[in-house]
């Protein structure tokens, strides 16, 4: 390991019960980071980031049960933590009233902070809150101007793709035109609902368009029941090699309804797959409507249905967004996020 100039071990806690995209960039994050630290990594007991992380080098890794605040002492002697979720914050604001270490926030939704005393003074009290994306920023200065914000966005995971896997994918939906989501399925935030209406209105019109549904979450029994006897609408379930699914895709949709950023997208242009999302949160951010993807409006099953007949229909458009997705990662590279993230664990050293 390169020594670092630092000499400490960064503390970082992520107490997520499963494991979704701020878990991905958690992993994301400390898998580059272990380059030049030594890092620990609390979790709560059973928490998918254990055999995730589990491969990275210098790492330690911490499972803590229920009730986590009981968990403060044995956070008494370290340098800096870094919280990535709410209930990782307010463990990191009471050790840094008691013991006054130096904690800072990755924020990456952009849904304002719970209307409490905990809540708002654990993001006031941290040295920095990380927001993702502008947007994410806006909404945390909206809640208190006392926030010490700096942006610094997600990344892509740089996944191994296995072609033979792919293959077999292609092979299942052979003559298939495949439009994949890949996400939590929680129709409240992530729109899948809106999917289901465009496929009823496809699956008449163009039946060799299917839709895929990649992964899980409380809402898939109401989603199978409101595409119950279409044909063109698969549901494959949580899969944890999800980048053969995306990279099998001719289309990634993402009609979310609320979102920080939108890392998944980050994902599909990687794999060169081209990208139809909504026009909220933070995706602006990343996509340039009609240069590197296609913006539409959130909740309209029609603008999805027009936006997949596009990219069914013209191949130099999906060739067109494909090369400018790649040259739009480069913003976004974790190398380079990293970084940033070291010089604030530096900044909040010397406060």
């Amino acid at each position: 390991m390169q020594k670092n100039n630092l000499n400490l071990t960064i503390c970082h806690i992520n107490l997520s019960k499963g494991f979704r995209g701020g878990e991905r960039q958690t992993y994301i994050l400390i898998k580059e980071l272990s380059k030049k630290f030594n890092q620990k990594l609390i979790i709560r007991n059973g928490s998918p980031l254990k055999k995730i992380a589990s491969n990275v080098n210098n790492l330690e890794i911490i499972e803590i049960r229920k009730p986590f605040m009981l968990n403060v002492l044995r956070l008494k002697n370290e340098k800096i933590i870094h919280a990535h979720e709410a209930k990782a914050a307010h463990i990191s604001f009471f050790t840094n009233l008691l013991f006054n270490i130096p904690y800072i926030i990755t924020r990456r939704v952009d849904t304002k902070l719970n209307d409490n005393f905990v809540s708002i003074k654990s993001h006031e009290k941290a040295n920095f809150v990380i927001a993702i994306s502008k947007e994410v920023k806006n909404v945390l200065k909206r809640t208190s101007d006392k926030i010490k914000i700096k942006i610094i966005p997600d990344s892509p995971a740089d996944m191994k793709v296995d072609y033979e896997k792919i293959n077999k994918i292609r092979h299942t939906f052979l003559g298939k035109f495949i439009v994949g989501n890949v996400g939590a399925l929680v129709n409240k935030h992530k729109g899948q609902k809106y999917i289901i209406e465009c496929a009823k209105k496809m699956e008449k019109t163009y039946p060799n368009i299917h839709f895929l549904f990649i992964g899980s979450g409380k809402d898939e029994k109401i989603l199978k029941e409101l595409s119950f006897g279409l044909s063109n609408i698969i549901f494959i379930g949580f899969v944890e090699d999800v980048q053969n699914y995306i990279k099998a895709l001719d289309v990634f949709l993402y009609p979310s309804l609320n979102e920080g950023l939108g890392s998944a997208i980050l994902d599909a242009m990687q794999l060169e797959i081209p990208v139809i999302a909504t026009n909220v949160g933070g995706i602006p951010e990343i996509i340039e409507n009609d240069k590197n993807g296609i913006l539409i409006e959130s909740k309209n099953s029609e603008e999805i249905y027009k936006s997949v007949l596009r990219l069914y229909k013209e191949k130099k458009l999906k060739d067109k967004f494909i090369s400018n997705g790649i040259k739009t990662l480069y913003r976004f590279d974790i190398k380079n996020c990293s970084d940033k993230y070291i010089e604030i664990y530096k900044e909040s050293l010397l406060m």
